[in-house]
């Protein structure tokens, strides 16, 4: 990478004008093709902007003290803890070494960053705003910290429910493992964001090939954290491929594990894909007690939700059209903490289920097309599948037969 796009992205980062760095060092047109990589510029110029930055940004006059190696147990072990003080404490201390890095240098402490505030609660919004300058320039970084930007890009868009544009980044990044030196634990850790990510697609044999292999290198090391969390998707991959018996063995295995480390922030997760897999098995009093220990166990308004719509459902299944609507009324108060797509999503449910609660069955056609159209349109196949039976089944309830067939020819395909 060349100094001017260094320049750049910090005047972009500190959301500072060309004219306001510009001034008394150079003209605006001079620093847009410094910027630009079209001149060099002079080293006065170049040493006057790096002061005004607060920056180094030659590699020349870099301090040889930082150093990247230095950081990197701590880095990995915040990320396979998820050590939110941790994680926060290094993300300061690698922030104040910043200034006295050089270009190369600079550039893998604020990639470090930046994975470590995705261990934040909330901070992908942070992380977003922060990748969005590398997305820009990603042919000027090396293979490996481009291989860094695509991951990090796909979390975060997974993160924002943008599941079909997450994978395709992960993807990308992907297609590069195999001519990176990446070290054990990178491809470990992205053989598990990739897994979740498969899992969200649907691709859940291809999720459990890459749950598999972090699974076997987070073992290895006997890190705890992690061996549940791959645990996890085999027992989703098993679940979701109609094994249900093997993904309550492993669920209860991951149950075992909690309980004998203390790994009390999983329950919630856990105790949500139990919920699911008895709800799979027709047992909705079971999947109902699982999904309320899930929601105690949960903090964040996206993954309290999900347990919530999860009892919508099944509440739903057995007549509780009471508990129904005491759901939708605590749900429907977290849905505006949301990002919008998911709080598109949730707003399309709960509308189609308070229509079920009005046993107006004009109301319930119309929020349920409104949700069939909007899942159709997002490519969220499993929802718009979802409604197209309840569309079939209420047009055949109601006599229009017509209407009905075309609904389920649709669910055959």
């Amino acid at each position: 990478m060349h100094v001017g796009y260094m320049i750049k992205m910090e005047r972009l980062s500190q959301k500072m004008k060309q004219a306001v760095l510009a001034k008394g060092i150079c003209s605006e047109s001079q620093l847009s093709r410094i910027e630009n990589g079209n001149i060099k510029g002079r080293d006065e110029v170049l040493d006057k902007l790096s002061k005004r930055l607060g920056i180094a940004i030659s590699d020349d006059f870099k301090d040889e003290r930082v150093r990247v190696e230095d950081y990197v147990v701590r880095y990995e072990r915040i990320i396979n803890t998820r050590d939110q003080e941790g994680a926060a404490r290094l993300i300061s201390e690698l922030t104040d070494k910043f200034p006295s890095a050089g270009i190369q240098t600079r550039i893998e402490l604020e990639l470090m960053a930046i994975r470590l505030s995705l261990v934040l609660k909330g901070g992908e919004k942070e992380t977003r705003r922060k990748l969005a300058k590398y997305q820009d320039i990603q042919s000027e970084l090396t293979p490996q910290q481009a291989f860094a930007v695509l991951k990090m890009k796909g979390m975060s868009l997974y993160t924002n429910g943008e599941l079909k544009e997450s994978l395709e980044a992960l993807s990308k990044a992907k297609c590069m493992t195999e001519s990176l030196a990446l070290s054990p634990f990178e491809r470990a850790d992205f053989a598990y964001v990739l897994s979740v990510v498969l899992m969200a697609n649907g691709q859940k044999f291809e999720a459990l090939v890459q749950a598999k292999q972090a699974l076997a290198y987070f073992e290895s090391i006997m890190m705890e954290q992690r061996v549940v969390e791959c645990h996890m998707i085999c027992g989703v991959a098993y679940k979701n491929n109609d094994n249900l018996t093997k993904a309550l063995e492993v669920f209860h295995l991951v149950e075992m594990i909690c309980i004998q480390f203390d790994l009390d922030s999983l329950l919630g997760i856990l105790h949500q894909n139990i919920g699911d897999v008895y709800s799979v098995m027709g047992e909705s009093e079971r999947a109902i007690s699982h999904f309320e220990i899930a929601i105690d166990h949960k903090e964040l308004p996206s993954e309290l939700l999900y347990s919530i719509y999860s009892l919508v459902k099944e509440y739903e299944k057995i007549g509780r059209l009471d508990q129904v609507k005491k759901c939708l009324k605590e749900g429907s108060g977290l849905v505006p903490e949301l990002h919008e797509r998911k709080r598109e999503y949730y707003e399309h449910h709960f509308n189609a289920y308070e229509a079920v609660c009005s046993q107006d069955e004009k109301k319930i056609e119309n929020a349920m097309l409104s949700a069939f159209h909007f899942f159709k349109k997002r490519g969220s196949h499993k929802q718009w599948m979802d409604y197209a039976k309840k569309l079939a089944d209420l047009y055949a309830r109601n006599g229009k037969y017509k209407k009905a067939v075309d609904f389920y020819k649709m669910i055959v395909g």
